[in-house]
């Protein structure tokens, strides 16, 4: 996933409203399929996260830089997001968990996390919807 990987799977054209030059893979690529802690997470040309942690094939947490890092941006809050994926409890194949963690360092901060929030509802729907439409593909083709 990423901006200049196979994007986000969800509305793109909102995506490059803001700039972020989306595509999205309609199809699996070999390349992007083994991330490393370190790893750049591009969601826009001026914002990259880094992958923080990987435990494959069942999760992966992306974060922005630490202090000092390279290609280190602010906002006024901290912030993590992790895509877990569950068995489960019905033996019924596997759910695909997104969650983001903000902790706003500022008021201004607290006022962009229900602003940002609000529309990464919409996106991360979105989002999820995309990767199960593909999935499904992916599943009926093999």
């Amino acid at each position: 996933m990423g901006q200049d990987q196979g994007g986000f799977y969800s509305i793109a054209w909102l995506e490059n409203l803001v700039g972020c030059r989306i595509t999205n893979a309609d199809r699996i690529v070999a390349a992007w399929q083994d991330p490393h802690v370190g790893d750049r997470f591009p969601l826009h040309p001026d914002m990259v996260l880094r992958i923080a942690q990987v435990d494959a094939p069942h999760a992966l947490v992306v974060a922005p830089p630490g202090p000092g890092e390279a290609g280190r941006f602010e906002q006024p809050f901290e912030f993590s997001w992790a895509f877990v994926i569950r068995e489960r409890p019905d033996a019924a194949g596997v759910r695909l968990v997104a969650r983001e963690r903000y902790r706003p360092t500022s008021a201004a901060g607290a006022a962009s996390v229900v602003v940002g929030g609000l529309v990464s509802t919409l996106m991360t729907s979105a989002m999820l919807a995309g990767i199960r439409e593909r999935v499904g593909r992916e599943a009926s083709a093999a």
